[in-house]
């Protein structure tokens, strides 16, 4: 039963990543997904006690709605193209506001 909680929450989570990337401008898209994954991640921490919500929930919606490789390909991608400070602080907004939305999560 883990297996399929994970499974729907992952197809959920990536059509939520989807949606966003192509609702939104180039960053925004990613940036916006991890916020909410963070978000989701410190929420479910604190509000779920079922393993089976936690694998739907965690798991398979925040883990396929976040997308830290493609952080990572970004970050890259900028400092390819020579904007480094932009770089910086894209690397910088998304730590910092990750770990916010954790803690906001964790206050619910």
């Amino acid at each position: 039963m883990s297996i399929l909680a994970v499974a729907l929450g992952g197809f959920l989570g990536g059509a939520g990543r989807l949606f966003l990337s192509r609702r939104l401008p180039a960053f925004w898209g990613t940036w916006t997904a991890n916020m909410i994954a963070c978000l989701i991640l410190g929420a479910t921490t604190s509000l779920l006690h079922s393993p089976l919500g936690l694998a739907l929930v965690a798991t398979g919606g925040a883990g396929a709605l976040s997308t830290w490789s493609t952080l990572v390909r970004e970050l890259g991608q900028l400092a390819q193209d020579g904007r480094r400070k932009a770089a910086g602080i894209y690397l910088v907004a998304s730590v910092v506001g990750g770990a916010t939305c954790v803690v906001v999560g964790l206050s619910l």
